[in-house]
């Protein structure tokens, strides 16, 4: 297959099926091993970022403009598309869904994140990440998450600024924040301890008490900036890159 530069790659929750999304507008969806393929199109702008939602049945793509789009798997249409504005006002670059299906939460250089109900497609909360509390503001969200639980009701930002935010999804309201370094590439919720993992510019990885908002551990050792990592399936080790 030949497709455009590839800015993200999910696999799906329970299938073997293989997703990605392109700087051409696509999200490709391969069959894993018959290679069998669907392609969903954007508008043109790049798909940076994208996610599968708990039911298995759709997917969210965010695009560098700010818009956000829904699509049904198995019919390849748009549920919902929320153009720039509607969604956010500049690159989305982070998606991420809530296991009980109900919500999902973008993050964009515009300084919030969103929660969205992935049933109505309806914007139910706006996250104002930046210390001055405003949209359109300088502490790009990196990365915005839910932890691994379906009964979780918090949810955890990352920006460029370095700030790592546990908020309350019910009320929106931060109720931890802490500053990990000069900035967040990743966060992430450990799969099975009350534990936040976040990746920085500086190359080391911060572990948080989700709980209350203090420092637990740092692990070092690289040089640059960490783009990526990954917890092992037992819990117990982390691969960064």
């Amino acid at each position: 297959f030949e497709v455009g530069d590839i800015n993200w790659l999910r696999w799906h929750p329970v299938a073997n099926v293989l997703f990605c999304g392109t700087a051409d507008s696509e999200m490709w969806m391969w069959k894993i091993p018959s290679g069998d393929s669907k392609i969903f199109q954007g508008q043109g702008e790049k798909t940076e970022c994208g996610t599968i939602l708990a039911d298995g049945k759709r997917a969210v793509c965010g695009y560098t403009d700010g818009s956000i789009r829904l699509f049904d798997l198995k019919t390849g249409s748009t549920v919902n598309t929320f153009s720039k504005g509607l969604a956010h006002l500049d690159c989305v670059n982070s998606i991420s869904e809530h296991l009980n299906n109900t919500l999902f939460i973008s993050g964009s250089m515009d300084g919030t994140a969103k929660l969205w109900n992935s049933s109505s497609g309806k914007p139910v909360g706006t996250l104002l990440c930046g210390p001055r509390e405003e949209e359109n503001s300088a502490s790009s969200v990196e990365c915005a998450v839910f932890p691994p639980d379906k009964a979780s009701t918090y949810c955890v930002t990352g920006t460029l600024d370095g700030v790592v935010t546990v908020w309350d999804t019910p009320t929106q309201i931060s109720r931890h924040a802490c500053k990990v370094g000069e900035g967040v590439s990743k966060v992430s919720v450990h799969p099975y301890d009350p534990l936040v993992y976040a990746s920085t510019l500086e190359g080391a990885v911060k572990c948080l008490d989700l709980r209350t908002g203090n420092a637990v551990a740092e692990f070092t050792g690289h040089e640059a900036t960490i783009l990526d990592f990954s917890f092992s399936s037992s819990g117990c080790d982390i691969v960064t890159s």
